[in-house]
């Protein structure tokens, strides 16, 4: 299992376009959802091992939810 980084506040955005683990609902029950560089597209939870690509799929429809806490991997 890759490492994961602490969980950031809404308020801090990521550096890097990609995809992110974030807290849509909660941090026990995380999300995922694609950084664009300025807003957050559609979050889907990892039911599936396609969760990552969903995420990127759909990552031009906006997340009605901006105020995510997200972490993403450590390098």
């Amino acid at each position: 299992m890759k490492k994961l980084t602490e969980w950031y506040t809404s308020e801090t955005k990521p550096v890097r376009v990609g995809v992110y683990q974030v807290a849509y609902w909660d941090k026990q029950h995380p999300s995922f959802a694609y950084w664009n560089g300025s807003v957050w597209g559609m979050s889907c939870s990892p039911i599936s091992n396609n969760s990552l690509n969903w995420a990127v799929e759909y990552s031009v429809h906006v997340n009605g939810t901006q105020s995510l806490p997200w972490r993403g991997l450590v390098k």
